[in-house]
């Protein structure tokens, strides 16, 4: 019988396997801790504990044996972390695994690319069952397997993650958990690309990152816009991802994927929204609350596509969340709330047909058609019918500095940024270039153009008074209105 006092502590457990990594490994890595901790998970099984390292981990797969053997150096650590085995139980050391973030020095740009609040709306869309075969893009450390690996027993996971250190996070979850999951160290672009058109999954979660666009893309991958003819260099990442996960699904299936808020409405995404819209697969548009995410700002929204639907249910759910101190979440009670508008149309959903969304550039934004729906405008003129609309230039950084001039230069040519706008002003003093290439001519700012920030926060928003002979280029992350003055006085319009 084992007479072991043992402790399920597992903060406790997590803090004494840290401390002697620290002792031996200073600077430790992530993939480092989770290695230890299934050797001394595996160890905690065994009846004989007096045993070397390459012994605890006999039982791993043979290639995550290797991986552990060559690219990290616990195996120097043994003798003092058996010790733990007498102390904890397996149990606690699993849940080591499940709890820890791995790789916090990353979070700005890797950790938690999907919340659990927003995991669990997703889950409320997808109707996931056990029988089901699921896929998850960008899988990170493996959380989400993790997690709906344990609360579906039975189900058939499949992350892709490029990352070899997630992976091999990730692998070593899926095998304490004792799930099907398996953990593919690959380009997720190129693995949807290898499975186009085999219908694998039930379902498709899709946590990519934000801020890319096609013209990053077409590059390594020549192939897509021959595949996707409607992309064009200026669409957004996001729907590409998520036309490669609709196109390994089963006919059945759906994907629920996370995009940036600017992927509803821009002009560059237009023609992939008309694609998607026009042949039934968007099924859902979710407006989600501002900081969902701990290491970005930026507008989120969530978005169910699947097959054989003849209008999109639209929720604006940007107002429904639990604050909390570094991101807002989503509890029980707020998942259900969006459901409910989900599935019963009120003041905060809408459904809209086909006919409308074209009317409306296939805008999938809410809140244009619950404005609409509310409010009884009489003699109401849309906006595209009294302005035009335009955007900055894209000049790269490298290029304004080589044209960059001092402020006493005779120069009249200037350029203006997000940060030469505040409260509303334009600052009387912008810096000042040399020279403009013809190419950038039709960019320039004209009397009374109304200049706006495209995205993020804080908004800006400003008239541009025209100076005598000065040219100004706006560049960078900025929208340009120019209203015709003889339908409406751009000051009353900004």
């Amino acid at each position: 019988m084992d007479k072991r006092i043992l402790s399920m502590n597992e903060s406790e457990c997590a803090m004494r396997i840290s401390n002697i990594l620290k002792e031996y490994l200073p600077g430790y890595r992530g993939v480092e801790l989770a290695a230890i901790t299934i050797a001394l998970y595996e160890a905690a099984k065994m009846e004989n504990r007096d045993l070397r390292f390459i012994d605890a981990i006999s039982k791993l797969p043979k290639d995550i044996q290797e991986i552990i053997m060559r690219y990290t150096k616990v195996d120097v650590t043994w003798n003092d972390m058996k010790e733990l085995v007498e102390e904890f139980t397996p149990e606690a050391f699993k849940k080591v695994l499940f709890g820890t973030e791995f790789f916090p020095e990353s979070a700005k740009i890797n950790f938690d690319n999907a919340p659990k609040s927003l995991i669990a709306l997703a889950e409320e869309f997808l109707s996931i069952d056990s029988k089901q075969k699921g896929l998850q893009l960008y899988s990170d450390c493996g959380r989400v397997l993790v997690d709906l690996g344990q609360k579906y027993p039975g189900i058939e996971l499949t992350g892709v993650e490029q990352n070899p250190d997630f992976n091999l996070v990730a692998k070593i979850k899926a095998l304490a958990i004792g799930q099907n999951i398996r953990v593919k160290q690959v380009v997720p672009m190129e693995y949807c690309l290898e499975n186009r058109g085999k219908g694998i999954y039930d379902f498709v979660i899709s946590t990519h990152p934000f801020g890319f666009r096609m013209r990053t893309l077409s590059e390594k991958f020549s192939d897509l816009s021959n595949i996707y003819p409607y992309l064009k260099t200026g669409t957004a990442a996001d729907w590409v991802y998520s036309l490669l996960a609709m196109d390994v699904l089963k006919n059945s299936g759906k994907v629920v994927a996370f995009l940036s808020a600017g992927c509803k409405f821009t002009n560059q995404d237009k023609d992939v929204r008309k694609y998607l819209v026009h042949n039934g697969y968007v099924e859902a548009v979710i407006n989600l609350p501002n900081r969902m995410y701990s290491y970005t700002g930026i507008n989120t929204v969530m978005v169910v596509l699947s097959k054989g639907n003849n209008g999109v249910r639209m929720v604006d759910a940007s107002g429904i969340y639990t604050p909390g101190r570094r991101q807002n979440e989503f509890s029980k009670e707020n998942i259900e709330q969006i459901v409910e508008a989900y599935n019963n149309l009120g003041d905060i959903s809408v459904e809209v047909s086909v006919e409308e969304l074209a009317k409306n550039d296939y805008v999938l934004l809410p809140t244009r058609f619950l404005a609409e729906a509310e409010a009884e405008i009489e003699n109401g003129v849309r906006m595209e019918e009294i302005v035009e609309f335009d955007r900055s230039a894209m000049v790269p950084a490298a290029e304004l500095d080589k044209i960059s001039v001092e402020d006493n230069d005779a120069s009249e040519n200037y350029y203006l940024r997000l940060s030469e706008i505040h409260d509303g002003v334009i600052d009387k003093r912008l810096p000042k270039i040399s020279t403009i290439d013809k190419k950038y001519e039709k960019y320039l700012l004209q009397n009374n153009d109304i200049i706006l920030s495209r995205n993020g926060a804080p908004f800006k928003v400003a008239l541009y008074n025209q100076n005598g002979k000065e040219k100004v280029l706006p560049v960078g992350n900025l929208l340009v209105l120019r209203a015709d003055p003889n339908k409406v006085n751009p000051v009353y319009l900004k």
